[in-house]
C-alpha cells in the first residue's frame, strides 16, 4: 500500500474533474497510518521517499506524520 504505481493499477478511480477525492491516496494513507502504528523500522526508507516527493500533498503529509509516530 506504499507504493503508488502498485495502487494505481489495483484501485478503480471513477473520479469526477470537480471532485476533491483521490481514492489512490486515500489506500496510500491507510498504509503509512497502519506502518506508523507497527513501527517497522524496515518501512522507514519507503517512508521517507513518499514524505519527500509524492505528487499527493495528503500522501506526504501523512508520510511526514508517520515518520514522526516511528521516531
Amino acid at each position: 500500500m506504499l507504493d503508488r504505481p502498485f495502487v494505481e493499477q489495483t484501485v478503480k478511480r471513477d473520479v469526477r474533474q470537480d471532485e476533491d477525492l483521490d481514492p489512490v491516496a486515500d489506500v496510500m494513507i491507510s498504509g503509512l497510518r497502519a506502518a506508523a502504528a507497527l513501527k517497522d523500522e524496515s518501512l522507514k526508507p519507503s517512508i521517507t521517499v513518499l514524505s519527500q516527493g509524492d505528487r499527493s500533498l495528503r500522501v506526504r503529509q501523512a508520510a511526514i506524520e508517520a515518520l514522526k509516530v516511528m521516531g
